[in-house]
């Protein structure tokens, strides 16, 4: 995965990273925002998936059912936030993906294996988005607090 920053206005900047066949989404996502010290903002992109896992909230369950894509997909969508997390970043990302022929799938973003690329540019805000663990819902839900 490559990066540049494109712009930078009242202290907030703007990023583009361009993701190669077989990078892992989650890990190069990480470490970029670890490397650039991003402690908040937004995301969104396209490009493609040879693999990935996407995720459905249970409620009762306070847990993700996976929804496993094991084929080439485009990812027609994809949406998330940055925040930090025990002092650490932390990405929290949906997306619809499609198939040959057509046909959608969407979620949480659990994995993802890019192929043959994947564009996403990052806005940051400026200041820091702390998520926390809430027992009672069973997710990490940014703290306002």
């Amino acid at each position: 995965m490559k990066y540049v920053r494109v712009a930078r206005e009242r202290g907030a900047r703007t990023f583009v990273l361009i993701f190669e066949g077989g990078d892992d989404l989650q890990a190069d996502l990480l470490r970029f925002a670890a490397e650039e010290r991003v402690l908040s903002g937004s995301l969104r992109g396209i490009g493609g998936f040879s693999k990935a896992t996407l995720g459905y909230f249970v409620r009762e369950q306070k847990a993700y059912e996976p929804i496993d894509v094991d084929e080439q997909v485009e990812v027609l969508s994809l949406l998330g936030t940055l925040s930090v997390m025990d002092g650490k970043p932390h990405a929290h990302m949906h997306a619809t993906v499609g198939f040959r022929g057509g046909s959608v799938k969407g979620g949480h973003v659990q994995a993802g294996t890019v192929w043959p690329t994947l564009e996403i540019f990052v806005t940051e805000y400026s200041g820091e988005l702390q998520r926390a663990m809430v027992p009672d819902v069973g997710a990490a839900l940014i703290d306002l607090s």
